[in-house]
C-alpha cells in the first residue's frame, strides 16, 4: 500500500498544475508531451516507437492471436521500456521546474 500511495498519475501534473506547452497541441498523450519536455533526451530510434506504436492495437493483435502477433508482443516490451524512460526523464523534467518555479512556455 505504500507503494501506490506515491505513485502519482503525471497527466495530475499538467491539468491541475496548470503546466502546458503549445508544442503539445491540446494533448496531455506522452507522445505529445515527451517530444516538448525530453527532446533529444531519448535516441530518436526509442523517440519513434514512443510516437509510432498504437499500444491498444498491437496489445489486441498479442492477445487475440491475430497475424503479427508475435512481432506485437516484442514492439510492446519496448514500448514499455522506452514509456517507461520517458515518464522518469518527465517526472525529473517536471521537480527541476517546480524546484526553479520556472514555466514550461518559453
Amino acid at each position: 500500500k505504500a507503494l501506490l500511495e506515491r505513485l502519482v498519475d503525471l497527466r495530475y501534473c499538467f491539468e491541475h498544475l496548470h503546466y502546458y506547452h503549445p508544442r503539445f497541441k491540446g494533448s496531455l498523450k506522452i507522445k505529445d508531451v515527451a517530444p516538448v519536455l525530453i527532446n533529444n533526451t531519448l535516441p530518436l530510434p526509442e523517440m519513434q516507437i514512443l510516437q509510432n506504436t498504437n499500444s491498444l492495437d498491437e496489445y489486441y493483435k498479442w492477445v487475440l492471436k491475430k497475424e503479427g502477433h508475435q512481432e506485437s508482443k516484442k514492439l510492446l516490451k519496448e514500448y514499455s521500456i522506452v514509456k517507461a524512460k520517458s515518464i522518469q526523464l518527465i517526472t525529473q523534467v517536471l521537480l527541476n521546474l517546480i524546484s526553479t518555479k520556472t514555466t514550461l512556455i518559453k
